[in-house]
């Protein structure tokens, strides 16, 4: 049902609203992060990190990590670097993709950071 929803909204709005409803959204949970964590919990880096292992094991070359932080909140009990730190120990000697991972929305030194170097590069 989210899906559709998400798919009709898409089709029937532009960027700018979409935007605008995101941020809604956002703001929603953030106020609202109490009832989100009774609904759904928390979990930590090291939870999620035994669910994706649980579920994937080790036999896998690409890890692909399509989320924003924002998407995490408020049920992550960490912050962006540790969950970072988790992912690139988890896929030591692999490929770790995040296509959509923005590091958490719009902190002045990780944009500008990104604007010299618009990728991240472990090794």
């Amino acid at each position: 049902m989210k899906e559709k929803l998400y798919v009709l909204i898409r089709r029937l709005t532009g960027p700018k609203t979409r935007n605008k409803i995101k941020s809604i959204l956002l703001n929603f949970r953030k106020k609202y992060s109490k009832v989100y964590i009774l609904i759904h919990g928390t979990f930590s880096s090291e939870d999620l990190k035994n669910e994706i292992l649980s579920k994937i094991g080790n036999d896998y070359d690409i890890l692909m990590v399509h989320t924003s932080f924002d998407q995490l909140l408020p049920m992550y009990k960490g912050n962006v670097y540790e969950l970072l730190k988790m992912l690139l120990q988890i896929t030591e000697g692999k490929t770790l993709a995040m296509p959509a991972f923005t590091f958490g929305g719009s902190d002045p030194e990780i944009l500008k950071n990104f604007k010299k170097k618009p990728f991240f590069d472990r090794k």
